[in-house]
């Protein structure tokens, strides 16, 4: 039982490194330098104009990792969200989460939508995109991810935050064929549904 136990964690481990490697090369070389380049010219723009980010690493560097996390084809697209006339940095970074959440909740739900319309292919088959919405919802890992905040103070009590988030990229492989899946058992359950109705 317990040699089984730490093949378990050796198998588990080596596909964690696997997986961190494949991420590691999903980017070029000229598109690692691009984004270093953009994260540095980025960096330079927002100091010079007087944002403050308080954070582990160099403004430089979060800005790099939020770029390579959100790059083109990634599972996650960038949602950075700006808020005026804040009382207080914590409440602007409050008040930018529900406004990404809220963009987030829109776009899925003309995805989803435009799936059910697709995959209906003209019947007459009644289908809750909410019920769906939340399947997936449950499913996605951390949904809207904040990376880091940046703030400036316009007058006393008076704050512009900006927020960078991250939501999941709809568009993506892994998070397209999920909806697909979530609409089609959806669909599936409505005409079983509909068929047993019809029986009666």
């Amino acid at each position: 039982m317990r040699k089984s136990i730490i093949f378990a964690l050796v198998v588990m481990c080596i596909g964690i490194v696997g997986c961190q490697s494949i991420c590691a090369q999903s980017l070029t070389d000229e598109q690692e330098k691009e984004i270093k380049e953009q994260a540095k010219a980025e960096a330079k723009r927002l100091q010079e104009e007087n944002w403050v980010y308080q954070g582990p690493d160099s403004l430089e560097a979060a800005l790099y990792n939020y770029y390579v996390k959100t790059a083109e084809g990634q599972a996650f697209k960038a949602v950075p969200q700006t808020v005026t006339d804040a009382h207080s940095v914590m409440r602007g970074e409050a008040e930018a989460r529900t406004k990404a959440e809220v963009a987030f909740a829109r776009e899925m739900r003309a995805v989803i939508s435009s799936k059910i319309d697709a995959l209906k292919g003209g019947e007459e088959v009644n289908v809750e995109s909410k019920t769906v919405e939340r399947k997936i919802t449950a499913e996605l890992n951390g949904t809207v991810v904040k990376y880091f905040t940046l703030y400036k103070e316009e007058r006393p009590r008076n704050y512009t935050v900006c927020v960078y988030f991250a939501s999941p990229n709809l568009d993506s492989p892994t998070n397209s064929d999920l909806i697909s899946k979530a609409v089609e058992k959806e669909l599936e359950q409505a005409k079983k549904i509909d068929e047993s109705a019809d029986s009666e």
